[in-house]
């Protein structure tokens, strides 16, 4: 059995290179997610509000809904919510570009782990190393 915190990492390293993926090939993304069902296994998860260009703010209300109703089936141990923000790193001054991802977990772990990011001059994408913050936990509530 592993714990909440390795549940949460391997479902955000599920989940992590679509967000690469959509940026390499669009420089953005549309927000998404995953979750870890009761069994282990991780599925995709993705909103969809009828409209072509939903604003974001939009895509993450209905995402956090469904994650909240299927925990409080019991459906899930954990959760990944994944958008693009912008951020003010520990370690800089100004704003950069982000990959956040939102993670909580059944038993009461959760985290905001950010990527900040930016494409070089050839148009690579580069990621930085991640730095984490306390969730909102408010995915798995009592």
């Amino acid at each position: 059995m592993t714990d909440p915190k390795t549940e949460c990492q391997d479902l955000m390293n599920a989940l992590l290179p679509v967000a690469e993926e959509m940026l390499t090939k669009h420089r953005e993304f549309y927000p998404f997610g995953g979750t870890m069902l009761a069994d282990g296994q991780i599925a995709h998860t993705a909103g969809w509000t009828g409209d072509e260009h939903p604003p974001s703010a939009e895509i993450i209300q209905l995402l956090q809904d469904a994650f909240r109703d299927g925990a409080a089936n019991g459906e899930y141990r954990a959760t990944a919510l994944l958008y693009d923000v912008r951020v003010t790193p520990p370690d800089r001054q100004q704003k950069q570009d982000a990959i956040a991802v939102a993670l909580d977990h059944r038993d009461q772990y959760s985290r905001l782990v950010l990527f900040t990011y930016a494409f070089a001059d050839d148009g690579q994408l580069e990621i930085d190393s991640p730095f984490a913050t306390e969730g909102q936990n408010s995915v798995f509530t009592q």
